[in-house]
């Protein structure tokens, strides 16, 4: 019985983190993202994944927009572990159980040009992460959201 409760409460816990979805108020064609972060080539690459993948394009779409994406500074509260990895016994389980193990800030800029009018929006988000849902993943779908309602409601 308390094994059971105990993966219940795991599986729950887990999805405390989940991203935002990003949704337009009509069809978008994503003709460019650009990506300026720090020297880690690897946060840009998934930033530029994901902002493609949330912004779902249509090929039909009579809108095009144009995406700038700015990595802040990550915190990672984990680091400490590439020194000292005795203590990763100590962390399983809080990780597990959807510990914060980071925070990130995201800026995104979007041009829109939709109808013959050119949309501009701008829109930050500062998010925490864990193992189940990275920090710039919750953070990018936010600013993402909020730069395209902003463009729109111009």
């Amino acid at each position: 019985m308390s094994r059971c409760f105990l993966a219940v409460l795991l599986v729950l816990t887990g999805c405390a983190f989940r991203s935002a979805t990003v949704a337009a108020p009509e069809p978008l064609h994503v003709t460019h993202v650009a990506v300026r972060a720090g020297s880690n080539r690897e946060d840009t690459q998934a930033a530029y994944e994901r902002t493609r993948k949330m912004l779902k394009t249509s090929k039909r779409a009579e809108a095009e927009a144009s995406v700038a994406v700015d990595l802040g500074k990550t915190n990672d509260y984990l680091g400490f572990l590439s020194q000292d990895g005795i203590a990763l016994w100590f962390l399983v389980w809080p990780m597990l159980g959807g510990m914060v193990t980071e925070r990130e800030h995201v800026g995104v800029d979007v041009v829109v040009t939709s109808h013959g009018r050119l949309l501009r929006g701008h829109g930050e988000a500062e998010k925490e992460g864990s193992i189940y849902a990275p920090a710039q993943k919750r953070a990018l779908a936010l600013a993402l959201g909020r730069a395209i309602r902003d463009a729109y409601a111009h």
